[in-house]
Protein backbone atom coordinates (compact mmCIF):
# COMPACT_ATOMS: atom_id res chain seq x y z
CA UNK A 1 0.00 0.00 0.00
CA UNK A 2 3.15 2.18 0.78
CA UNK A 3 4.66 1.50 -2.16
CA UNK A 4 1.77 2.44 -4.42
CA UNK A 5 0.72 5.59 -2.66
CA UNK A 6 4.22 7.02 -2.66
CA UNK A 7 3.91 6.05 -6.66
CA UNK A 8 0.45 7.98 -6.88
CA UNK A 9 2.17 10.74 -5.57
CA UNK A 10 5.37 10.67 -7.73
CA UNK A 11 2.81 9.96 -11.23
CA UNK A 12 0.80 13.30 -9.92
CA UNK A 13 3.98 15.26 -9.48
CA UNK A 14 4.96 14.62 -12.90
CA UNK A 15 2.00 14.74 -14.73
CA UNK A 16 1.71 17.86 -13.07
CA UNK A 17 5.18 19.25 -14.68
CA UNK A 18 4.17 17.66 -17.63
CA UNK A 19 0.85 20.22 -17.97
CA UNK A 20 2.99 23.20 -16.75
CA UNK A 21 5.21 22.37 -19.49
CA UNK A 22 2.81 22.16 -21.89
CA UNK A 23 0.96 25.36 -21.00
CA UNK A 24 4.14 27.44 -21.00
CA UNK A 25 4.52 26.52 -24.43
CA UNK A 26 1.06 27.54 -25.38
CA UNK A 27 1.48 30.73 -23.52
CA UNK A 28 4.98 31.25 -25.77
CA UNK A 29 3.25 30.33 -29.05
CA UNK A 30 -0.07 33.24 -28.68
CA UNK A 31 2.51 36.07 -27.73
CA UNK A 32 4.63 35.32 -30.39
CA UNK A 33 2.59 37.02 -33.13
CA UNK A 34 1.47 40.01 -30.63
CA UNK A 35 4.28 40.39 -28.43
CA UNK A 36 7.68 39.53 -30.06
CA UNK A 37 9.75 41.35 -26.84
CA UNK A 38 7.87 39.15 -23.82
CA UNK A 39 8.43 36.11 -26.34
CA UNK A 40 11.91 36.42 -26.45
CA UNK A 41 12.25 36.81 -22.78
CA UNK A 42 10.10 33.80 -21.81
CA UNK A 43 12.18 31.85 -24.80
CA UNK A 44 15.53 32.38 -22.72
CA UNK A 45 13.92 32.01 -18.96
CA UNK A 46 12.88 28.62 -20.62
CA UNK A 47 16.84 27.80 -22.12
CA UNK A 48 17.94 28.93 -18.34
CA UNK A 49 15.80 26.97 -16.91
CA UNK A 50 16.50 23.82 -19.05
CA UNK A 51 20.06 24.55 -18.62
CA UNK A 52 19.63 24.41 -14.60
CA UNK A 53 18.11 21.76 -14.76
CA UNK A 54 20.45 19.76 -17.42
CA UNK A 55 23.38 20.58 -15.04
CA UNK A 56 21.70 19.62 -12.11
CA UNK A 57 20.91 16.15 -13.23
CA UNK A 58 24.40 16.23 -14.86
CA UNK A 59 26.41 16.52 -11.61
CA UNK A 60 24.18 14.64 -9.20
CA UNK A 61 24.64 11.42 -12.36
CA UNK A 62 28.63 11.98 -11.73
CA UNK A 63 28.08 12.37 -7.73
CA UNK A 64 25.98 9.57 -7.85
CA UNK A 65 28.94 7.54 -9.50
CA UNK A 66 31.24 8.61 -7.70
CA UNK A 67 28.99 7.17 -4.20
CA UNK A 68 28.54 3.88 -6.22
CA UNK A 69 32.42 3.39 -6.38
CA UNK A 70 32.58 4.41 -2.77
CA UNK A 71 30.61 1.91 -0.96
CA UNK A 72 31.28 -1.02 -3.56
CA UNK A 73 28.43 -1.46 -5.30
CA UNK A 74 30.08 -0.86 -9.12
CA UNK A 75 30.72 -4.95 -8.85
CA UNK A 76 30.16 -7.81 -6.74
CA UNK A 77 32.00 -9.08 -4.35
CA UNK A 78 32.41 -12.40 -2.64
CA UNK A 79 32.42 -10.69 0.93
CA UNK A 80 30.35 -7.63 1.64
CA UNK A 81 30.89 -5.82 4.88
CA UNK A 82 28.26 -3.42 5.93
CA UNK A 83 28.00 -1.14 9.19
CA UNK A 84 28.18 1.88 10.24
CA UNK A 85 31.48 4.21 11.50
CA UNK A 86 32.67 1.32 13.44
CA UNK A 87 33.29 -0.40 9.92
CA UNK A 88 33.98 2.92 8.35
CA UNK A 89 36.88 3.63 9.87
CA UNK A 90 37.62 -0.37 11.38
CA UNK A 91 37.58 -1.95 8.31
CA UNK A 92 40.03 -1.92 4.99
CA UNK A 93 38.37 -3.96 2.26
CA UNK A 94 41.90 -4.18 0.36
CA UNK A 95 43.68 -5.56 3.22
CA UNK A 96 40.84 -8.31 3.53
CA UNK A 97 40.90 -8.85 -0.13
CA UNK A 98 44.41 -9.25 -1.03
CA UNK A 99 44.78 -11.54 2.16
CA UNK A 100 41.92 -14.01 1.30
CA UNK A 101 42.01 -13.66 -2.79
CA UNK A 102 38.42 -12.70 -3.38
CA UNK A 103 36.69 -9.62 -4.20
CA UNK A 104 35.62 -7.61 -0.89
CA UNK A 105 33.17 -4.51 -0.52
CA UNK A 106 32.52 -2.29 2.19
CA UNK A 107 29.32 -1.01 2.32
CA UNK A 108 29.24 1.42 5.21
CA UNK A 109 28.29 5.24 6.10
CA UNK A 110 28.00 7.06 9.46
CA UNK A 111 24.77 6.24 11.87
CA UNK A 112 23.24 3.74 10.20
CA UNK A 113 21.30 1.81 12.71
CA UNK A 114 19.82 -1.38 11.94
CA UNK A 115 16.94 -0.31 9.74
CA UNK A 116 19.11 1.28 7.48
CA UNK A 117 21.55 -1.11 7.24
CA UNK A 118 18.81 -3.73 6.04
CA UNK A 119 17.37 -1.69 3.60
CA UNK A 120 21.27 -1.10 2.21
CA UNK A 121 21.46 -4.75 2.08
CA UNK A 122 18.31 -5.03 0.12
CA UNK A 123 19.80 -2.56 -2.15
CA UNK A 124 23.04 -4.35 -2.72
CA UNK A 125 21.45 -7.68 -3.19
CA UNK A 126 19.27 -5.50 -5.61
CA UNK A 127 21.93 -4.54 -7.72
CA UNK A 128 24.16 -8.27 -7.31
CA UNK A 129 22.10 -11.01 -6.55
CA UNK A 130 24.63 -13.76 -6.59
CA UNK A 131 27.36 -12.69 -6.12
CA UNK A 132 27.91 -12.85 -2.25
CA UNK A 133 29.03 -15.64 -0.31
CA UNK A 134 29.90 -13.93 2.89
CA UNK A 135 28.29 -10.80 4.66
CA UNK A 136 30.56 -8.84 7.41
CA UNK A 137 28.50 -7.11 9.64
CA UNK A 138 29.39 -5.11 12.59
CA UNK A 139 27.88 -4.85 15.70
CA UNK A 140 27.67 -3.17 19.29
CA UNK A 141 26.60 -2.94 22.38
CA UNK A 142 24.65 0.45 21.07
CA UNK A 143 23.37 -0.98 18.23
CA UNK A 144 19.65 -1.51 19.59
CA UNK A 145 19.28 2.12 20.63
CA UNK A 146 18.82 3.62 17.73
CA UNK A 147 18.46 7.19 19.47
CA UNK A 148 22.11 6.87 20.40
CA UNK A 149 22.98 5.98 16.94
CA UNK A 150 21.35 8.52 14.86
CA UNK A 151 17.58 8.92 13.37
CA UNK A 152 18.58 10.62 10.16
CA UNK A 153 21.11 8.46 8.30
CA UNK A 154 18.25 7.39 5.51
CA UNK A 155 18.99 10.88 4.20
CA UNK A 156 22.45 9.71 2.76
CA UNK A 157 20.71 7.50 0.91
CA UNK A 158 18.98 10.45 -1.44
CA UNK A 159 21.11 9.95 -3.87
CA UNK A 160 20.20 6.34 -4.40
CA UNK A 161 16.32 7.26 -5.29
CA UNK A 162 15.91 6.18 -8.78
CA UNK A 163 16.40 2.45 -7.17
CA UNK A 164 13.58 1.07 -6.34
CA UNK A 165 14.57 -1.14 -3.25
CA UNK A 166 15.55 2.41 -2.10
CA UNK A 167 12.81 4.13 -3.29
CA UNK A 168 10.65 2.46 -1.30
CA UNK A 169 12.62 3.12 1.76
CA UNK A 170 13.13 6.84 1.46
CA UNK A 171 9.69 7.72 0.78
CA UNK A 172 8.24 5.59 4.06
CA UNK A 173 12.19 7.45 5.87
CA UNK A 174 11.32 11.11 4.99
CA UNK A 175 10.04 13.39 7.63
CA UNK A 176 7.78 14.99 5.15
CA UNK A 177 6.17 15.21 1.43
CA UNK A 178 8.39 17.90 0.93
CA UNK A 179 11.25 16.31 2.04
CA UNK A 180 11.50 13.54 -0.27
CA UNK A 181 9.82 15.76 -3.35
CA UNK A 182 12.16 18.29 -2.82
CA UNK A 183 15.26 15.99 -3.37
CA UNK A 184 13.00 14.39 -6.29
CA UNK A 185 13.09 17.89 -8.19
CA UNK A 186 16.66 19.11 -7.37
CA UNK A 187 18.70 16.59 -7.84
CA UNK A 188 21.92 18.18 -6.14
CA UNK A 189 19.83 18.40 -2.61
CA UNK A 190 20.26 14.53 -2.27
CA UNK A 191 23.82 15.31 -1.54
CA UNK A 192 23.22 18.01 1.37
CA UNK A 193 23.26 15.45 4.55
CA UNK A 194 26.33 15.83 6.51
CA UNK A 195 27.86 12.80 8.26
CA UNK A 196 28.90 12.60 12.00
CA UNK A 197 31.48 11.02 13.39
CA UNK A 198 34.02 13.35 12.39
CA UNK A 199 33.31 11.78 8.82
CA UNK A 200 33.36 13.07 5.71
CA UNK A 201 29.19 14.97 4.46
CA UNK A 202 27.77 12.75 1.57
CA UNK A 203 29.26 15.21 -0.84
CA UNK A 204 32.80 15.22 0.08
CA UNK A 205 32.22 11.05 0.51
CA UNK A 206 30.95 11.55 -3.62
CA UNK A 207 33.96 13.59 -4.66
CA UNK A 208 36.58 11.28 -2.95
CA UNK A 209 34.77 8.08 -4.70
CA UNK A 210 35.20 9.86 -8.19
CA UNK A 211 39.29 10.62 -7.12
CA UNK A 212 39.45 7.03 -5.84
CA UNK A 213 40.75 8.78 -2.32
CA UNK A 214 40.02 7.34 1.29
CA UNK A 215 39.74 8.79 4.19
CA UNK A 216 42.19 7.49 7.33
CA UNK A 217 42.24 8.44 10.53
CA UNK A 218 45.91 8.87 12.19
CA UNK A 219 45.22 10.62 15.57
CA UNK A 220 45.76 8.74 18.93
CA UNK A 221 43.59 8.81 21.69
CA UNK A 222 44.79 10.85 24.91
CA UNK A 223 44.44 9.19 28.52
CA UNK A 224 42.33 12.37 28.77
CA UNK A 225 39.79 11.24 26.17
CA UNK A 226 39.73 8.06 28.00
CA UNK A 227 38.92 9.16 31.27
CA UNK A 228 36.27 11.47 30.52
CA UNK A 229 34.81 8.41 27.91
CA UNK A 230 34.83 5.81 31.88
CA UNK A 231 33.31 8.89 33.85
CA UNK A 232 30.28 9.10 31.48
CA UNK A 233 29.93 5.73 31.24
CA UNK A 234 30.07 5.15 34.91
CA UNK A 235 27.35 7.98 35.40
CA UNK A 236 25.36 6.03 32.74
CA UNK A 237 25.62 2.73 34.62
CA UNK A 238 25.32 4.71 38.14
CA UNK A 239 21.43 5.67 36.68
CA UNK A 240 21.03 2.17 35.98
CA UNK A 241 20.92 1.99 32.09
CA UNK A 242 21.92 -1.75 30.77
CA UNK A 243 21.36 -2.88 27.55
CA UNK A 244 18.68 -0.50 25.59
CA UNK A 245 16.72 -2.64 22.88
CA UNK A 246 14.39 -0.72 21.19
CA UNK A 247 12.04 -3.43 19.79
CA UNK A 248 11.87 -2.18 15.94
CA UNK A 249 15.92 -1.98 16.17
CA UNK A 250 15.96 -5.51 17.02
CA UNK A 251 13.07 -6.93 14.31
CA UNK A 252 15.14 -4.95 11.49
CA UNK A 253 18.43 -7.17 12.98
CA UNK A 254 16.17 -10.33 13.31
CA UNK A 255 14.81 -9.86 10.11
CA UNK A 256 18.62 -8.97 8.31
CA UNK A 257 19.38 -12.13 9.24
CA UNK A 258 16.66 -14.24 7.80
CA UNK A 259 17.01 -11.84 4.20
CA UNK A 260 20.97 -13.09 4.20
CA UNK A 261 20.58 -16.64 5.59
CA UNK A 262 17.75 -17.41 3.85
CA UNK A 263 19.83 -17.01 0.90
CA UNK A 264 22.61 -19.49 1.86
CA UNK A 265 24.56 -16.74 2.63
CA UNK A 266 27.31 -17.03 5.71
CA UNK A 267 26.55 -13.99 8.01
CA UNK A 268 29.72 -13.22 9.97
CA UNK A 269 28.91 -10.76 13.37
CA UNK A 270 32.20 -8.60 14.06
CA UNK A 271 32.41 -6.69 17.45
CA UNK A 272 34.78 -3.77 16.14
CA UNK A 273 36.99 -3.07 19.33
CA UNK A 274 36.09 -0.12 21.56
CA UNK A 275 37.93 0.96 24.48
CA UNK A 276 37.22 -1.71 27.17
CA UNK A 277 35.54 -0.32 30.24
CA UNK A 278 35.81 -1.71 33.88
CA UNK A 279 33.84 -4.58 34.37
CA UNK A 280 32.02 -2.84 36.86
CA UNK A 281 30.37 -0.51 34.28
CA UNK A 282 30.52 -3.27 31.30
CA UNK A 283 27.19 -5.15 32.38
CA UNK A 284 25.67 -3.83 28.92
CA UNK A 285 28.65 -5.64 27.08
CA UNK A 286 27.98 -8.67 28.25
CA UNK A 287 24.38 -8.75 28.05
CA UNK A 288 24.86 -7.87 24.29
CA UNK A 289 27.44 -10.92 23.72
CA UNK A 290 25.09 -13.38 25.21
CA UNK A 291 22.16 -12.08 23.08
CA UNK A 292 24.80 -12.47 19.96
CA UNK A 293 25.96 -16.02 20.95
CA UNK A 294 22.11 -16.78 21.32
CA UNK A 295 22.15 -16.18 17.73
CA UNK A 296 25.01 -18.22 16.72
CA UNK A 297 22.92 -20.99 18.70
CA UNK A 298 19.64 -20.76 16.68
CA UNK A 299 21.37 -20.57 13.04
CA UNK A 300 24.40 -22.61 12.17
CA UNK A 301 25.03 -19.95 9.13
CA UNK A 302 25.43 -16.84 11.89
CA UNK A 303 29.39 -16.43 13.10
CA UNK A 304 30.28 -13.98 15.98
CA UNK A 305 33.85 -12.76 16.27
CA UNK A 306 34.25 -10.53 19.31
CA UNK A 307 37.47 -8.16 18.85
CA UNK A 308 36.46 -5.85 21.99
CA UNK A 309 38.60 -7.82 24.44
CA UNK A 310 41.22 -8.76 22.27
CA UNK A 311 41.91 -4.85 21.34
CA UNK A 312 39.91 -3.02 23.90
CA UNK A 313 42.80 -2.45 25.87
CA UNK A 314 45.63 -1.50 23.27
CA UNK A 315 44.75 2.57 23.38
CA UNK A 316 47.50 3.24 20.40
CA UNK A 317 44.59 1.94 18.03
CA UNK A 318 42.12 4.45 18.66
CA UNK A 319 41.59 8.06 17.53
CA UNK A 320 38.58 8.18 20.07
CA UNK A 321 36.95 5.67 22.35
CA UNK A 322 35.00 4.40 19.69
CA UNK A 323 36.31 4.44 16.80
CA UNK A 324 39.73 3.00 15.35
CA UNK A 325 42.48 4.84 14.10
CA UNK A 326 44.73 3.89 10.79
CA UNK A 327 46.78 1.70 12.36
CA UNK A 328 43.54 -0.21 14.62
CA UNK A 329 42.02 -0.88 11.34
CA UNK A 330 44.78 -2.80 9.65
CA UNK A 331 45.37 -5.29 12.54
CA UNK A 332 41.99 -5.34 12.72
CA UNK A 333 40.78 -6.12 8.83
CA UNK A 334 43.99 -8.60 9.06
CA UNK A 335 42.38 -10.38 11.48
CA UNK A 336 39.12 -10.45 10.06
CA UNK A 337 40.72 -12.15 6.38
CA UNK A 338 42.38 -14.56 9.15
CA UNK A 339 39.59 -15.70 10.57
CA UNK A 340 37.34 -15.71 7.75
CA UNK A 341 40.39 -18.21 6.48
CA UNK A 342 40.27 -19.93 9.63
CA UNK A 343 36.67 -20.81 10.05
CA UNK A 344 36.10 -21.46 6.58
CA UNK A 345 33.58 -19.51 5.36
CA UNK A 346 34.28 -18.76 2.20
CA UNK A 347 34.99 -23.14 1.67
CA UNK A 348 32.93 -24.26 -1.33
CA UNK A 349 31.36 -20.74 -1.83
CA UNK A 350 30.19 -20.91 -5.13
CA UNK A 351 27.98 -24.03 -4.21
CA UNK A 352 26.33 -21.47 -1.89
CA UNK A 353 22.35 -23.21 -2.37
CA UNK A 354 20.56 -19.45 -2.82
CA UNK A 355 16.70 -19.26 -2.67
Amino acid sequence: MGSLLRACHVNNFVEHRQRSTIYLFSVLIMLKPSNSALFRMLIKLLILVMLIFSSDRLIAFCLKNGLIRKYGLNSGAKVLCVGHSHTEMGVDAEIISKMIAVPVAKYSTSGADTTVRLAMLRHYFSLHPKSTSVVVYDVASNMFNSTAIGSNAYKLFYPFMGDSVMKDFLWSSAHSREEYFSRYLVAILRYNSPSASGLPSILNEAVYGLLGKKTFFYDRISSKQVDRYVAKKRKESSQGRGLVIIPGARKAFEETIDFITSQGIRLVLVYIPTINLPTDINQDYRQFVEMMKSYTAKNDKVVYLDYKELYGDRYELFCDPEHLNRAGQKLVSEKIAEDLDRLGVLVNKESNNRH
